[in-house]
């Protein structure tokens, strides 16, 4: 977040930018109630930073830093806070060319989209062989409630009787 807010061009802000993501209510309250998005989420302020970069400087460098943030990011099981962070960088993409005129050294949308289609791809070694372990996984397909819990299988016939063997009892 440090680097992000000098990327953006505030100097002494910088410091306090990174103080507000790091103890900020969004921050403490996903590491109290949804930690298991916590690892995505602190990635988010690294792939704004890589993208502001590729606007004012596009280079292979950003772009590869672009991607590897997001396979980071990936890396956690957490794709939601990636779809977000890909719609924040459109955005930012969007207001960009809409407030800007593109410089003509290179082109800064060239690299940021090739560094968002990084990320995945390098996590296809990871990812590919979860998505076929998923894919046959029980869970792939429909359960019943018997194959849920198979000891808790119970007919209207032994219901009747358990109930009427309690009665007796």
């Amino acid at each position: 977040m440090y680097c992000l807010t000098r990327e953006l061009g505030a100097s002494l802000g910088g410091l306090c930018g990174a103080l507000a993501f790091e103890l900020g209510t969004a921050t403490v309250e996903i590491n109290m109630w949804t930690l298991q998005v916590s690892d995505a989420y602190v990635w988010i302020p690294m792939i704004l930073f890589s993208c502001e970069r590729l606007l004012h400087r596009p280079s292979l460098g950003g772009t590869v830093g672009l991607g590897a943030s997001i396979a980071v990011s990936l890396l956690s099981g957490s794709p939601q806070v990636i779809v977000y962070t890909y719609q924040l960088v459109a955005l930012r993409v969007v207001f960009e060319y809409a407030t800007r005129r593109p410089r003509a050294s290179g082109s800064p949308l060239a690299a940021i989209a090739c560094g968002l289609m990084l990320g995945p791809l390098l996590d296809a070694v990871h990812l590919v062989p979860g998505l076929q372990t998923a894919a046959a996984s029980v869970r792939a397909g429909g359960l019943s409630w018997t194959d849920m819990q198979p000891e808790l299988s119970v007919d209207l016939t032994s219901l009747h009787l358990a109930l009427m063997q309690r009665a007796d009892g």
